[in-house]
């Protein structure tokens, strides 16, 4: 949210939250988070060309300021016109997808606290940025493409994909079979468009909440930056819980140290893989935050 990084489903209206609005979400006590009820809407298409063209005009193809420099993306940033205007101007669903999280670029690499906020915070008339932080996905990836066994040969599910930048750098690393999973349709369709990128052919895409299903037979699955809501936090623990016990499957989380990472029960089941530093554009975006580490799941 990495996230996540779009989280939230392909909807015509601006700012919807599962067809609630944030505001009344707000008043009536429900979770902000998009993973917890949102519904499946269906995979939808990731070659719409009016689409297409919205995120060509309205995103910057950039890998700067990332630990990722290998991998080109497209991201909201100060020179697209969203950057600077009020949120409720976006016209389609939150765009978590559009920031490159810390806890992925530690796995790929680490993501932004600008999507970060974005996940956290209401849309009520602030500039779009200053509700999406730039959290932690490059970690994840960094780290993939520096240890390309990790995933060599092996199936990978990448949670919470968001722009894809995870799946990218598994698919680069030699991974056999990839799922990029998120709840948005406009995600998957910036997936697509980031393979073009980095000369790939698209991944399989799948835009549904999988966390209320059986998990499947992967050998591993990849996450970053997806403990920012306590509500979800729980839910992904035990979904990954049963991933490991049923499939012996391996987990890798990566997390740049929010408050419902380090302080939920998870804490005593993970091993540090690696920590990164993160590069200065993402510390001042950031609020604080400096490193992003890459754990293994050990339940």
């Amino acid at each position: 949210m990495a996230l996540s990084l779009g989280w939230r489903v392909f909807a015509p209206f601006p700012m919807s939250h599962c067809g609630v609005s944030l505001k009344a979400m707000r008043s009536s006590g429900l979770a902000l988070s998009p993973w917890g009820r949102c519904p499946w809407r269906g995979t939808g298409s990731f070659s719409d060309p009016e689409m297409k063209a919205f995120l060509e005009e309205n995103t910057e193809v950039t890998n700067r300021g990332s630990l990722t420099p290998e991998i080109q993306l497209r991201l909201l940033t100060p020179r697209c016109k969203f950057w600077w205007e009020r949120a409720d101007l976006w016209p389609h669903s939150n765009p978590y997808w559009a920031i490159y999280w810390p806890g992925g670029q530690a796995l790929s690499r680490t993501r932004n606290v600008r999507e970060r906020a974005l996940k956290a915070s209401l849309f009520s008339g602030a500039s779009l940025t200053s509700q999406v932080n730039s959290g932690p996905e490059p970690a994840f990836l960094r780290y993939l493409l520096d240890n390309p066994d990790v995933v060599r040969g092996k199936s990978v599910l990448d949670l919470g994909s968001g722009c894809g930048a995870t799946a990218i750098a598994a698919k680069m690393s030699g991974a056999s079979r990839i799922l990029a999973n998120d709840i948005d349709p406009i995600a998957g369709m910036a997936i697509t468009l980031n393979c073009e990128l980095n000369q790939l052919n698209p991944l399989p895409i799948l835009t549904k909440n999988i966390l209320d299903l059986e998990p499947d037979k992967w050998d591993l699955v990849v996450l970053g930056d997806m403990f920012y809501d306590e509500d979800l936090a729980d839910g992904l623990y035990q979904w990954l819980k049963n991933c490991f016990w049923t499939h012996r499957t391996r987990v890798l989380i990566g997390d740049p140290g929010r408050p419902q990472f380090s302080g939920h029960s998870i804490q005593h089941q993970l091993r540090k893989v690696v920590e990164y530093s993160l590069p200065e554009p993402t510390r001042r975006e950031n609020n604080g935050l400096t490193t992003s580490t890459v754990w293994d799941f050990q339940p």
